[in-house]
């Protein structure tokens, strides 16, 4: 049993304390306390802690003393720490003393005490001056202690704050570092497009160079080819001036002429002006709809079902088929050429989005005398004064153009020169031609107003020969039989040796 004056440790039967004489006085569980800092068990009247000098006065103006019979202190399980947690943990290992350091220390003191007890003469001055060394020991202790605690803090502190500004550091060199990473990818991918585009500029370049050699080397060798074939035609201005003199000058009417090598550009063309077409429209009617189906715009497979609300007089063989009948608008040209088919003319148009719309195409083309005014068989724009009109220059280009492939495309001239080579009408420019020779023509006619048009390509071995007739206000044999004679005038002057 512990002596509440000097503090010694007796036997648990003790009356009196063996080293003061002081009356031992057993301790209950009400008149005890713990202290919060180490555990020990203190008397409730204790102002500090017998063990490690805590103030108990805190303790007790703070919170009601629970009585306590044992406690056992144990160890919580330590927390994932920080960076910066382990190096404050590591500062107090080293600058924080143990409470078993301090008990020690604490216990020499209490050993002075007794010491001092034992020369004192008088057992109550003892009892006194014992008290008051004590009490003087237990608030030092307790100073000691809260400095090293305040201490510890500020270790802490600091050392919180030294952890904290290593991390920042890092977080900026890993920022700084994908900062500078990223710079060099985009830096690199910029290099690398930068190079594509060189090499794609660099390719096209040589790409152009080598088309436009190729064009050149083209060219070179067509115009070799054409002296070739220019040289096997007997083509001179004036002896053709003077067949169109002696020919189709003594008509009666409203004459002129166009007379062209194909493979040349020597053309000869007498009183070009815009005439009546007539049926010659559909010559641009059919270049129209290749074109518009060339830029997508127009489907030559489309299907188109006779109705007798389209029907209309004059040649052609759709007048005569019966309703419900169906044909795909390729069909239609072709009927609209071959047989010079009035009601198959008119579908084209309707088809193709009127007469502005094909009046464009016929721009377009690059014809400047050539206009659509009215559907075909159309009487009452006829009374009115509005005609479809053409001129031999127009015409001439277009034949020409379409023969050479240069007027829309390969695929569509040719598609239009087999259909003109499959016209049905040979009575006038080619009447008299040799079988042998391949003709490619469109006429056009309109007695009531003595029209009478050829537009022809005529083909031999030796070479091609665009010939184009129109004539009004004349006379029907004499329209005839006169550009017979011309045309069998141009084979004799241009073809034979």
């Amino acid at each position: 049993m512990k002596c509440e004056n000097c503090g010694h440790q007796n036997p648990a039967n003790a009356k009196f304390c063996e080293n003061c004489g002081q009356p031992l006085i057993e301790k209950t569980v009400s008149s005890t306390q713990a202290c919060p800092n180490c555990g020990e068990i203190n008397d409730s009247h204790n102002k500090f802690c017998e063990k490690c000098g805590f103030d108990l006065r805190k303790q007790q103006s703070t919170e009601k003393v629970e009585p306590v019979v044992a406690r056992r202190v144990t160890k919580s399980k330590p927390e994932k720490q920080s960076l910066a947690d382990r190096f404050i943990e590591k500062d107090e290992s080293i600058a924080t003393p143990s409470s078993e350091n301090i008990s020690r220390s604490e216990q020499s003191m209490a050993a002075g005490s007794n010491q001092q007890d034992d020369h004192s003469q008088n057992t109550s001055t003892k009892s006194t001056d014992h008290s008051a060394i004590t009490n003087t020991s237990a608030v030092s202790g307790s100073h000691q202690v809260e400095n090293r605690r305040t201490g510890r803090s500020n270790n802490q502190e600091k050392h919180r704050h030294t952890g904290l500004w290593i991390i920042a550091l890092l977080v900026l060199i890993v920022a700084a570092g994908g900062s500078y990473y990223f710079y060099r990818h985009q830096q690199n991918k910029q290099i690398a497009v930068s190079r594509v585009a060189k090499e794609s500029s660099s390719k096209s370049v040589a790409e152009k160079q080598s088309r436009s050699e190729s064009k050149a080397a083209s060219k070179s060798k067509a115009e070799k080819e054409s002296s070739a074939k220019k040289s096997e035609l007997n083509f001179t201005t004036s002896d053709i001036d003077d067949l169109i003199g002696s020919t189709i000058g003594q008509m009666s009417g409203v004459n002129s002429v166009y007379v062209s090598p194909a493979d040349s550009s020597k053309t000869v063309i007498e009183n070009n002006q815009s005439q009546r077409s007539a049926s010659s429209i559909k010559v641009f009617i059919m270049a129209a709809a290749y074109q518009m189906a060339e830029a997508g715009t127009f489907d030559m497979s489309g299907v188109y079902t006779v109705q007798a609300s389209d029907k209309v007089g004059g040649t052609g063989v759709l007048q005569s088929m019966a309703n419900g009948t169906q044909l795909t608008n390729q069909e239609l040209i072709r009927h609209m050429i071959i047989d010079s088919d009035n009601m198959a003319a008119n579908v084209i148009i309707d088809r193709l989005g009127g007469l502005d719309a094909v009046n464009q195409e016929i721009e377009d083309l690059g014809a400047t005398d050539t206009s659509l005014n009215r559907k075909l068989m159309d009487q009452d724009a006829l009374n009115a004064g509005r005609d479809n009109m053409t001129s031999v220059k127009d015409l001439g280009m277009v034949m020409k153009r379409i023969y050479n492939q240069k007027l829309i495309s390969k695929d569509a001239d040719q598609n239009m020169l087999a259909i003109l080579a499959q016209n049905n009408n040979h009575t006038k420019l080619p009447a008299k031609l040799p079988a042998t020779i391949k003709v490619y023509n469109k006429t056009g006619e309109y007695d009531e107003y003595g029209v009478q048009n050829d537009a022809a390509v005529f083909e031999t071995n030796k070479g091609a020969l665009v010939v184009v007739v129109l004539s009004q206000d004349g006379e029907h044999d004499e329209q005839l039989a006169t550009e017979a004679d011309f045309g069998e005038s141009l084979y004799e002057q241009v073809f034979q040796d």
